[in-house]
Formats: structure tokens, sequence, C-alpha cells
């Protein structure tokens, strides 16, 4: 399942990958939200754009299932460089994806 902005919701569409599409933050976090409580999908693929609104959403989440993903929308916005840093530097002790020498 795909939930997230149009262009890429039509791109999983043709390899028949069910797709939500939603055009706020609050409206994706509702469809998760319902998604995960539904329990039908296993993986939950989510536009970059909204996965800052759904932070707190999945941190909280004790479930193993669905898994929930983030794909880099069509538009940049950090957020997947600051995931990957966050995960890194929890695993390594120290943020190795910094410019900054020390």
């Amino acid at each position: 399942m795909f939930v997230g902005e149009e262009r890429l919701g039509l791109l999983f569409k043709n390899f028949d990958i069910d797709f939500l599409i939603v055009k706020s933050s609050f409206e994706c976090l509702e469809k998760v939200s319902e998604l995960c409580k539904d329990n039908i999908y296993q993986i939950i693929l989510i536009s970059e754009e909204y996965i800052e609104s759904l932070q707190g959403f999945i941190e909280k989440r004790k479930a193993a299932y669905p898994v929930i993903f983030m794909l880099p929308g069509t538009s940049f916005f950090n957020a997947s460089v600051n995931l990957i840093r966050d995960v890194v530097e929890k695993a390594v002790g120290i943020d190795i994806l910094s410019k900054s020498k020390t």
C-alpha cells in the first residue's frame, strides 16, 4: 500500500500496488492510522513529504506490522537524509554524515 502524492500513486498503480492519495499531513496520518488498525497490509509506503507528521505515530507504535517505509517524493525535503542520519547516529553513537571535522 502506498500513501502519498498522486504522481507516485499512479506509478505504483502500474505495478498493481494499492494506493491512497492524500493532500495534507493530517489526512496522511488519519489514513495510515486506519490502515494500521485494519491490519490488511504488511507494508505501507509513505511519501517523504508526509513523514514528519507521522514521526510521533511511528515512534509510539509497538506492532511489528505493517512496516512503514518512507519513499522520496517528487520534491526533495531532506527528511530521508535526516532519518538516515538519526538511525546511524543511534547505531554508531556519532553523526558520521556530518560535514564538519572534529
